[in-house]
């Protein structure tokens, strides 16, 4: 009978579990996607989280030239998904041969930042309730009019160019207290708190000037 010591023991066994661990790796993921031929979980999902789920396992997975593929699939998906008509009110402007701003502003450019300073601004369910917390806080009985984006800095651009724009003084205030209520410990109110006390101050300074 062959004896192996201690120290010998704990290297095979490390060895072995090491072996076992890639093979179940493997396993796990032949179970979630199964022959070559399958299709992928996921790539056609349409949404951002798919694509960052195949790009996962593509990421840890580099030799599967299926995984490659569905990345691309799963991008084009989203890309579809996520896409936004033209609005009526712009093709009417267009075909007038009025010229419509695709850009942003620089003060809406300077919110977008802002809002993206909040931890939870990427999850879509979080910004669909401060547009509900600004509706209710404005006492309006219908939805406000900003398009609803997958995207967060698309959903983000949006909310500026409506405070901005159509929502007014009344609709910016709403922004800020909706976000005060949702999250009162975030640093990132400081600095939406100064943007737009910056931008309320602006008229009331350009006018003593021109006085």
């Amino acid at each position: 009978m062959v004896r192996i010591g201690l120290g010998h023991q704990a290297a095979l066994q490390s060895g072995v579990e090491v072996q076992l661990g890639e093979y179940a790796r493997h396993m796990r993921l032949d179970r979630a996607l199964g022959d070559e031929q399958h299709e992928i979980p996921d790539a056609d999902a349409g949404s951002p989280e798919a694509v960052d789920h195949v790009r996962a396992l593509a990421a840890d997975f580099p030799t599967r030239l299926n995984l490659r593929a569905a990345l691309v699939s799963a991008r084009a998906n989203c890309l579809a998904a996520t896409w936004t008509p033209v609005d009526l009110d712009e093709v009417i402007a267009i075909l007038a041969g009025v010229a419509v701003p695709s850009e942003p502003t620089f003060a809406e450019s300077e919110l977008v930042k802002a809002l993206e300073a909040f931890q939870d601004m990427g999850s879509h369910a979080f910004r669909e309730g401060i547009v509900r917390d600004m509706q209710r806080l404005m006492d309006v009985d219908r939805l406000l009019p900003i398009p609803d984006h997958n995207l967060a800095r698309d959903h983000l651009r949006a909310i500026a160019r409506y405070v901005f724009g159509e929502g007014g003084p009344e609709a910016r205030r709403a922004l800020l207290a909706a976000l005060e209520g949702a999250r009162p410990d975030e640093r990132a109110l400081d600095q939406l708190r100064g943007l737009l006390a910056a931008h309320e101050s602006r008229p009331a300074r350009d006018a003593a000037l021109e006085e």
